[in-house]
Parts: C-alpha cells; structure tokens; sequence
C-alpha cells in the first residue's frame, strides 16, 4: 500500500535532491576556493540539479497519466518552482565556472 501512495502524489524528493545540490554548491561559493572546489560545485548545481529535475519531470510525466493521480503539483505550482530552481541551478553554476576560469587565467 505504501507504493501506491508514493505514486499517487508529486517525486518531492527529486525536488528536494535538487534544492540540496544547488544549496550544497552555493555554500561552496562562500566557503571555500580552489579549481577543485568549483568544479565539485559545478558538478553539483548544474549537473546533479539538472538529473533531479528532469527526473522529477519524467516522473511527474508518468503519473499524472494514472488515475487516482493527486494533483497537488499543480496546486503548488511546481512547475513554475522547477523552473525557477534550474535558473538559480544556472546561475550559480556559472559562478563557478566563472572562478574556475579566473583561477586559472591568474596562473
């Protein structure tokens, strides 16, 4: 029984897997410094992040074909809050390109 509720209801741990990633690589940026770091950071915001949302995507995609299928993705507009969380993903990601780029011009 407790499948059929996993299936019944948005992958909200995809999304949070994503949240977790872009956070972790955001802290990075604050934290720490070294071509090692922002390429971990990278890895983290842009390509873990983006995994997660396309798997949240592919899921959420399957089961809104099912009947008996909550529709709580679209009360909280999580698709809009998808969007918005590949952007920051983006964009912190640049960041680190960004330094990681800069850490190595400055050599």
């Amino acid at each position: 029984m407790a499948y059929r509720g996993a299936v019944s209801r948005p992958p909200l741990e995809l999304l949070a897997l994503a949240v977790v990633a872009i956070a972790a690589s955001a802290a990075l940026l604050v934290v720490a410094d070294g071509e090692l770091v922002n390429l971990a950071g990278y890895v983290l915001a842009m390509i873990i992040a983006s995994l997660a949302i396309v798997g949240y995507r592919t899921v959420e995609g399957r089961r809104q074909s099912r009947a008996g299928y909550s529709r709580l993705g679209a009360r909280l507009h999580l698709g809009a809050v998808v969007w918005v969380l590949l952007a920051i993903g983006i964009v912190v990601g640049a960041a680190h390109v960004w330094r990681f780029a800069d850490a190595i011009a400055r050599r």
